[in-house]
């Protein structure tokens, strides 16, 4: 094959992997619009995982947009305020070695800028990030949805 149809066929496998986050983000949203009650929730703790993930975002960006906030959300079972409230407790409480440290591991350019202003995290960053923290079961069943490619049935 030649470079470009490398290039090519990485990109629509990037594309896909894309499309089918956003696909499970709605799902997920349809989900959590069936059990969303009008009672007051309880309050919940962050796991493992979900610190993790929250931590590798935090590194990138202090300050993730509504939309990434919101996949963030939907992603750990959290509300998109107790996504925010978390992101300001941090900025005041961790040390800037930690970020550099997950900043060098994703790659991200670690010049200031980017800390302080709002970033939304591209779908196929966050899908990466998220498949870091996962088990290998889990990973098993993330990999055979997250890399479907659908046919073109034009």
């Amino acid at each position: 094959m030649t470079l470009k149809a490398d290039q090519d066929t990485d990109v629509s496998c990037k594309k896909a992997r894309e499309n089918n986050l956003e696909a499970l983000l709605g799902l997920m949203k349809l989900k959590r619009g069936e059990l969303l009650s009008s009672s007051r929730k309880v309050r919940t703790h962050k796991n493992d995982f979900q610190k993790a993930v929250l931590v590798d975002v935090f590194a990138i960006t202090k300050f993730p947009s509504s939309d990434t906030r919101e996949d963030l959300a939907l992603i750990l079972n959290h509300t998109s305020r107790s996504i925010q409230i978390w992101f300001q407790n941090n900025r005041h409480s961790i040390s800037s070695e930690e970020t550099c440290e997950i900043r060098l591991k994703f790659g991200i350019d670690s010049d200031e800028e980017t800390n302080s202003k709002k970033r939304t995290i591209d779908r196929y960053l966050l899908g990466k990030i998220l498949e870091t923290h996962l088990s290998d079961r889990t990973k098993m069943a993330w990999d055979s949805f997250i890399n479907y490619i659908p046919l073109n049935l034009e």
